[in-house]
């Protein structure tokens, strides 16, 4: 993962104690009941990651964009 998606892993867990890495951020993004076992972790990709950062991540991990 290049320097600016590792960022992206730096937002999301930066105020938790329990750090998802970047392959099991990938699977709560595509489960929604794994999601909802780390909901800080998604809203802060969804809310606090950009849009083309969110995009780029989803294209590394193979992930639809409306996914």
């Amino acid at each position: 993962m290049g320097k600016h998606l590792a960022s992206v892993l730096t937002t999301v867990n930066g105020p938790y104690s329990v750090q998802l890495g970047d392959a099991a951020l990938a699977h709560c993004l595509a489960d929604l009941d794994l999601a909802k076992q780390h909901p800080g972790h998604v809203s802060a990709f969804l809310g606090e990651v950009s849009p083309t950062l969110q995009v780029e991540f989803a294209m590394v991990h193979h992930m639809s964009v409306p996914t």
